[in-house]
């Protein structure tokens, strides 16, 4: 099983955030998967989860993520499905469910995020891949009797499957909805306007989740790439 979660990691000078997702797997406390983003939001989920199925060649049949709305998103759900990934969720009763990632990310704050005073992405990205390596390679663990995670993460033999990362990304998409278009090129969904073109005015089409954005369909055609929905979604939560 793996535990996942975002946690805020740092303030940019601009004034925005970056984040960090992370998913750690439970056996032998590894880090299969660390990415950095600026908002906080179903792509970095699914990144991470394409990054440890890619670099480790397993997929998990269960996976934990926090209570956030960014792990219960259907894009997430259908992703999940299709590759036979049961995913569950904290509660929040019970918030403390989640303790592994909780614990690994003060971790983090202590080990990683407060040597960092760059806010250069590009290489904090770098220093995070050095980070993880060092983690799961050298840093002892008291779960593993001061053993650091490679130790059991060698050990934990699973089905290789062996995917690329292109085959994998095409699989996160997801119908939400279906609208008729307005005049103009005007499709409202859950309270949010959307713009396409004329052409399809009083036509029917349908509205996909995929990692580039919110896209308009019709016919299986894409219409529309509205590609900062994800970006909207993050304020929105």
């Amino acid at each position: 099983m793996w535990h996942g979660d975002i946690m805020t990691a740092k303030k940019l000078a601009t004034g925005g955030f970056l984040y960090q997702l992370s998913w750690e797997d439970d056996y032998s406390r590894a880090y299969v998967a660390s990415v950095i983003g600026t908002s906080k939001n179903s792509v970095l989920v699914i990144n991470g989860l394409i990054e440890a199925i890619i670099k480790y060649k397993v997929i998990p049949t269960l996976v934990h993520y926090d209570n956030g709305s960014e792990g219960k998103c259907k894009i997430v759900q259908v992703f999940c499905g299709v590759l036979g990934i049961n995913i569950i969720h904290s509660t929040v009763e019970q918030p403390n469910t989640n303790g592994k990632k909780e614990r690994a990310h003060r971790d983090d704050k202590r080990d990683f995020w407060n040597e960092i005073k760059s806010n250069n992405i590009s290489y904090i990205r770098k220093k995070n891949n050095e980070y993880v390596e060092w983690r799961n390679t050298k840093k002892g663990h008291w779960a593993l009797g001061g053993k650091p995670s490679i130790s059991r993460l060698e050990e934990n033999k699973k089905p290789v499957f062996s995917y690329t990362k292109e085959y994998l990304e095409k699989l996160a998409e997801a119908k939400i909805g279906e609208r008729i278009v307005k005049q103009g090129g005007l499709v409202v969904y859950e309270k949010r306007a959307y713009w396409t073109t004329r052409e399809i005015v009083g036509q029917k089409i349908e509205l996909w989740q995929t990692l580039n954005g919110l896209e308009l369909r019709k016919d299986g055609l894409t219409y529309t790439i509205i590609n900062d929905y994800w970006e909207m979604i993050s304020r929105k939560v």
